[in-house]
């Protein structure tokens, strides 16, 4: 027989054997039973969706406190020893020398030209200016005027041309005779021993021409200016190499610019080491120029 349930959650606690035979009208309701025993937990439902978030409650008072007086500083600490110094690493291995790069392209040589010069007034600074154009550089000096010198003293004219008509062989440290004075003016020669006397000092400007003819011996033939009473010779001129002895002959032209003192004089001597003789009566005769050039 199955239990009979009726519409209460719990089956009736005591059995009943009941016989069906036919159904009749309900009866009233029975009072209700006592309540059973609690059955098992049932097993747990699915979690069901999250709620909405709730709106945010307003902020708190913020607190406040007393701030409390600072400490006293704390006395230093003693200073801790010095570490050891670690020893030195060794040395890295050195890197190998990079490749030599390319020669680069030889560089233009500059053209340098002067642009202008300028005069400027005494007094101001002399300046050189470059301006560069392209591989040229132009230069242009600004260079101040001097002031005005003194006049130039006035220098008297001493000049004298005198030539040789003598044959008369000349000896060894012997005067080249001039004995012919064509021109002359504050200087004087002696026609004796071919003496020439300057009266006023200055610089000058000697020129002489001599034509000789050699002796019994060949020889270079050397002349030279001499001032009075001096050993050493002011200027030489020499025929450069022998002359053939009794036949030879040889033109010896010379010069020199000297100072020369007040009253000094000069000879023409034949510096050679052996006599030789003046040719006259030629094309290009024997001569000698004094000139005051300052």
């Amino acid at each position: 027989m199955n239990n009979l349930f009726c519409g209460c959650r719990q089956p009736f606690q005591d059995r009943y054997n009941v016989v069906l035979t036919s159904v009749g009208p309900q009866g009233p309701v029975g009072p209700v039973g006592r309540t059973g025993a609690t059955g098992p937990t049932g097993p747990q439902g699915p979690i069901g969706p999250t709620g909405a978030t709730g709106a945010t409650g307003p902020i708190g008072p913020t607190g406040f406190g007393v701030v409390g007086p600072t400490g006293a500083t704390g006395a230093t600490g003693a200073t801790g020893p010095v570490g050891l110094t670690g020893t030195t690493g060794a040395t890295g291995p050195t890197g190998p020398i990079g490749p030599t790069g390319p020669i680069g392209p030889t560089g233009a040589t500059p053209t340098i030209t002067v642009a202008a010069t300028n005069t400027l007034d005494p007094g101001e600074d002399a300046s050189v200016t470059a301006t560069t154009v392209g591989d040229n550089v132009q230069l242009t000096f600004n260079i101040p005027q001097g002031p005005t010198g003194e006049p130039a003293p006035a220098v008297t004219q001493s000049y004298l041309l005198a030539s040789s008509t003598s044959g008369t062989e000349v000896a060894d440290d012997g005067p080249i005779i001039f004995n012919t004075t064509d021109e002359s003016s504050n200087i004087t020669l002696s026609a004796a021993d071919g003496t020439i006397t300057v009266a006023d000092a200055g610089l000058y400007l000697v020129l002489w021409t001599v034509a000789v003819t050699n002796g019994t011996t060949p020889q270079q033939i050397v002349v030279s200016l001499v001032n009075g009473g001096q050993t050493e010779p002011l200027a030489t001129s020499s025929s450069g190499s022998q002359v053939a002895a009794s036949t030879g002959t040889a033109t010896l032209n010379g010069y020199a610019v000297i100072p020369v003192e007040a009253g000094a004089t000069f000879q023409l001597i034949n510096t050679s080491g052996a006599e030789f003789t003046p040719i006259t009566g030629t094309t290009t005769p024997n001569r000698i120029v004094f000139v005051r050039i300052a």
